[in-house]
């Protein structure tokens, strides 16, 4: 899990990034006890409510010059890959700067949810690496120029998924917590924060919201676990009495086989291997008949349509699960 943040290491948000609706859009969702959306998105990925350990990365929303103004791109990533984690066990990386420009978000302004949402379930991103998002050296005018056409070319989130999102009717604690069991959720807040006795971020007096965060669990209670792409070290923590504006969570679906099975490839060996879910194993792609990177191939086409996942010894990194006895290859039939 990551580090909690203490109040004294916290950063307020420097920019007043998120852009209010005067009403919740009808191309929305809407998730309650009554409506008929609960079938089609309520379904339970985390009896817990707790994500934490499905948070995949941390990407700050500002370098060394300017801030994006893109909170609400960051956090409506943050949910997707959270979603992907915890259903697919696939690590999605997908460029929220395409997704900042894509939705039209306002430098210096920032973005209304919706704007951001749709364009995620509509546009889709490329990969990360081909559309980088926090660079350092990188100014302003730079990150919002207009979206070239062989990045566009390199779209490849719309193939593989499905994305849904829906607003949480009511914000009560057992709403809130009701609806973790779905989703994490993306809600509005105000971004000059202040803390009650336990260090806690407490409810401002101002009536204001001006940025967007990502519940991803709780201490019943207490406080909620909070992701901000304002604060790249951790977790900070609301109070549990905090009201939390416009609440919105998201769901997932895979819409083919190919991006289903996790691929790991350990540094700097080419060699491939793939999770068995059921016995929790790491298998190899081993030459035989064919060789192991071609057969692969002929299972699920061109790598870059697979969620490879790189570790890399030299930092520390390893394999998640043991690696199996036994490989995939191919053999020479006995009645050749």
């Amino acid at each position: 899990m990551l580090k909690i943040l203490l109040p004294d290491q916290i950063m307020h948000p420097r920019a007043t990034s998120l852009i209010l609706e005067e009403a919740k859009n009808p191309r929305d969702y809407i998730l309650s006890a009554t409506a008929p959306e609960v079938e089609a998105l309520g379904i339970i990925l985390n009896e817990t409510g707790q994500w934490m350990e499905d948070i995949v990365e941390f990407e700050d929303q500002k370098n060394d010059i300017f801030d994006q103004y893109a909170c609400v791109t960051h956090s409506g990533w943050n949910k997707v890959q959270c979603l992907c984690m915890r259903k697919f066990r696939i690590k999605l990386d997908k460029s929220k700067r395409y997704t900042a420009v894509k939705s039209g978000t306002i430098p210096g302004r920032g973005n209304s949810v919706t704007n951001v949402v749709e364009s995620i379930r509509l546009d889709g991103a490329p990969d990360e690496i081909d559309y980088p998002t926090t660079v350092q050296g990188m100014s302003q005018a730079e990150y919002y120029q207009k979206i070239p056409a062989t990045v566009i070319a390199k779209e490849n989130f719309l193939k593989f998924w499905s994305y849904k999102h829906a607003w949480v009717e009511g914000n009560s604690p057992e709403m809130l917590m009701a609806a973790l069991k779905v989703s994490p959720i993306m809600v509005s807040v105000y971004g000059r924060y202040s803390y009650d006795g336990n260090g806690y971020i407490e409810q401002d007096r101002t009536g204001l919201v001006t940025h967007e965060v990502l519940i991803v669990g709780y201490e019943i209670g207490k406080f909620w676990y909070v992701l901000d792409s304002e604060n790249p070290q951790g977790l900070v923590r609301f109070a549990w009495d905090y009201i939390f504006v416009a609440p919105k969570i998201g769901y997932l679906v895979n819409l083919t086989n190919v991006q289903t099975m996790q691929v790991y490839r350990v540094k700097p060996s080419p060699a491939l291997y793939f999770l068995n879910p059921q016995s929790k194993e790491i298998v190899a792609f081993s030459d035989g008949v064919i060789a192991g990177g071609s057969l692969f191939k002929i299972f699920f086409g061109d790598y870059k349509f697979a969620n490879i996942q790189v570790i890399d010894p030299a930092k520390g990194e390893k394999l998640p699960y043991p690696i199996a006895k036994y490989t995939i290859t191919t053999l020479t039939s006995a009645n050749s």
